[in-house]
């Protein structure tokens, strides 16, 4: 996991980047303490069917 550090001149934009070209989570630190985990949609995918933590194979498995 990446983390990245909130400075006072951060912006989400900052933020986004740093998910963006991250392989996995980002945790976001504020003060040393984290206070957000930003991730790509593609990571949270891998996250959630690749480790099958829902016991999903693929995105249709969570439709109702």
């Amino acid at each position: 996991m990446d983390t990245y550090a909130l400075k006072p001149e951060s912006r989400i934009e900052d933020v986004i980047a740093a998910a963006q070209s991250a392989e996995g989570p980002v945790a976001v630190l504020d003060g040393g303490q984290e206070c957000l985990v930003a991730l790509r949609p593609a990571v949270f995918e891998a996250l959630l069917f690749g480790s099958l933590m829902l016991e999903c194979t693929d995105r249709s498995t969570l439709r109702f």
